[in-house]
């Protein structure tokens, strides 16, 4: 989804913040499991944790390709 907002706007700068603020908040809670924690609460922790990555990672790729085609 950033991945088409980037493509859209040509703005990338917000994503990777928001993405790494999404996954500091989401290495904290995971950080804050015990043995009986719910299986839904771990996966949604965990689904947050891939939703930050997917707005970093998207973003370098664009980035990277990009720069990569007007040289």
């Amino acid at each position: 989804m950033s991945g088409r907002v980037i493509s859209r706007t040509g703005k990338y700068r917000l994503f990777p913040i928001a993405g790494t603020a999404l996954v500091t908040v989401a290495m904290l809670l995971l950080f804050t499991l015990a043995l009986d924690t719910p299986l839904p609460v771990m996966q949604a922790y965990m689904a947050l944790l891939g939703l930050g990555l997917g707005m970093v990672s998207r973003c370098w790729c664009s980035r990277c390709r990009t720069s990569s085609n007007s040289g």
